[in-house]
């Protein structure tokens, strides 16, 4: 059976507990002598939902008494919860780690800014109430977790309904209230030739068509004809083209003053109606004759692996534009015909509309279930907001992610730096992975690319990345054999380039495609200061996703070349 690739999400392991084992770890025993070996179960939470009051309180109540005074400081004058046995959570936040990280209570710092601050009480042997401090964010997916480790008066931990010891998740939705407006492009001072205007609402909406949105206009200008308004499939996005006026370039009155008018009319699924709400804008003297153009940001690639044996693969193409526009793909098997494979085709990805760092605008759209070592052309189309399409196209081949992963770093060690920095990756996979024309980039500092002379990790085996200066006699039992100092080597690594500081900075780990194959983002909760000298940062399991959750402090010493610390005890706190 292959491995699941480390991209695959990783399930929480919450095994099930025999009599036997659950009594040799229960609490102090109930009344009833120890005997009783029912697990409890949560049995309704109210409100019922799915859509909750964004001031609502949750009441928790279970199948049988649980041992609620563990739930608590054990200080008589302190009311408040320390244990976090039950959490509301936004949806966004919780990964499998993080649902592990519940089961076993308290939560570290780091998990603590996730939740939102609230009160639990106790209002009888069975029920649980919870009340957030202040209102909830509107049109917000939450859960609401009840740990694991909530015990009945005989020790029994909760199950679910395979019988096995595992948190109770309540999946609810807060409501996003009447229809609103949360954003447009129909504002400031906009090209006559304007064709594409954006309305985006805070939930899904109905009735949106040529009777709720339309365009006024003042000063003797007339209004543009509306050609089609097109929703996406969520229902929270309206894309309104405008026809041509005449022979020129311009669909609006040059230098006029004009309204966008959505609603009223429009209603969400219960049923509430939005009033209208204008959004004022005006036309430049002049059309937009600039045109759109795209450049290529590559392709990346990964297979998934299944238990089962199959392969699954996904491929997101990535391109930019100078301009806001669409996003539209075709592809299809190498020089034949982009037929997108018998699919929906064009494939279609969200507008791109948030410009980066270059001043450009990413685009990606992701094709499913293609085959491995098949080779693709594909050629991408976005159309910008007055109707220049920029057209772009490449070639792929689709291949494995490789199993590696940036599996532990030490920034800060004691004694001379230079000489006990190192960067670990592990191969976490079934089969050998070389390391040629691989690269790793620290920070913002240029990316360290390794040669011809790298080496090739087996399955379950490290290899230690670190400069020239690097000391192997500082960490005993080192196998000097996992060394690769690609100073040395035939690539092109400068001698600054694997230098790590103080401080947080990102490390990660590019194929030859320059695709980032693994990375630790650097976060704010893990800060290799004074206060942490000699302490490295380790991933919690080589298959966790790249995340902030799979990364901490290990508790024991550094291990390069071995398994992490944290595998066998645990973060540092």
């Amino acid at each position: 059976m292959n491995r699941p690739q480390r991209l695959r999400p990783v399930l929480a392991a919450l095994g099930a507990f025999t009599a036997l084992g659950l009594c040799a770890s229960c609490a102090p025993p109930g009344d009833d002598g120890g005997t009783d070996l029912s697990p409890p179960r949560v049995v309704r939470v109210e409100p019922a939902g799915p859509i909750i009051p964004i001031d609502a309180d949750f009441t928790i109540t279970f199948s049988e008494d649980i041992a609620t005074a563990r739930l608590f400081d054990p200080d008589p004058d302190d009311d408040e919860p320390i244990r976090d046995f039950v959490v509301l959570v936004p949806a966004a936040s919780v990964t499998d780690t993080w649902l592990t990280d519940v089961a076993n209570p308290p939560l570290i710092d780091s998990r603590q800014d996730d939740i939102v601050p609230g009160t639990l009480e106790v209002i009888d042997s069975v029920t649980l109430k919870f009340s957030p401090e202040g209102v909830l964010a509107r049109g917000t997916n939450y859960n609401l977790i009840v740990s694991a480790d909530v015990r009945d008066t005989s020790g029994n931990p909760i199950v679910g309904a395979d019988g096995e010891k595992q948190n109770f998740v309540y999946d609810l939705r807060t409501d996003a209230g009447p229809p609103q407006v949360t954003s447009t492009n129909a504002f400031a001072t906009l090209p006559p030739n304007q064709k594409r205007f954006t309305v985006d609402f805070n939930q899904p909406v109905q009735n949106v068509d040529l009777s709720t949105v339309r365009f006024s206009a003042s000063g003797g200008a007339a209004p543009p004809t509306i050609q089609s308004i097109e929703m996406n499939a969520a229902r929270t996005r309206a894309t309104v083209l405008v026809n041509t006026l005449g022979a020129g370039c311009e669909r609006f009155t040059p230098s006029s003053s004009y309204e966008l008018l959505v609603g009223p009319g429009i209603e969400d699924d219960s049923g509430r109606v939005m009033g209208q709400e204008p959004f004022e804008f005006s036309t430049g003297a002049a059309c937009d004759l600039s045109p759109n153009v795209v450049f290529g940001r590559g392709v990346s690639w990964f297979a998934r692996f299944l238990s089962t044996g199959e392969t699954e693969v996904r491929i997101t193409v990535y391109f930019s534009t100078t301009k806001p526009s669409t996003t539209a793909v075709r592809y299809g098997n190498r020089n034949e015909e982009l037929d997108c494979l018998d699919r929906t085709c064009p494939a279609l990805g969200d507008d791109a509309r948030l410009v980066n760092d270059q001043g450009l605008y990413v685009h990606q759209v992701t094709f499913e279930d293609l085959v491995i070592d098949q080779s693709y052309d594909y050629a991408v189309f976005a159309e910008d907001d007055v109707g220049s399409v920029a057209v772009g196209g490449g070639s792929f081949v689709v291949t494995p992610t490789p199993t590696v992963a940036v599996n532990e770093i030490l920034p800060n060690p004691v004694g001379d730096e230079a000489s006990g920095e190192f960067i670990e990756l592990v191969n976490y996979g079934d089969g050998p992975v070389s390391l040629r024309e691989f690269g790793i980039i620290v920070g913002d500092k240029d990316e360290c690319a390794f040669g011809t002379g790298a080496p090739t990790i087996q399955p379950d085996d490290f290899v230690v990345v670190a400069k020239q200066s690097f000391d192997p006699t500082l960490y005993p039992g080192f196998d000097e054999l996992k060394l690769y100092t690609p100073e040395t080597d035939d690539g092109d690594c400068g001698s600054g380039d694997l230098t790590l500081t103080n401080d947080i900075q990102a490390v990660q780990l590019t194929d030859d495609f320059g695709v980032s194959i693994s990375a630790y983002a650097g976060y704010a909760n893990i800060r290799p200061t004074d206060s942490h000298e000699g302490e490295s940062i380790e991933r919690i399991n080589p298959t966790a996703p790249d995340e902030n959750p799979s990364f901490c402090f290990g508790g024991g010493a550094p291990s390069p070349g071995r398994a992490n610390s944290v595998l066998s005890v645990g973060c540092r706190e």
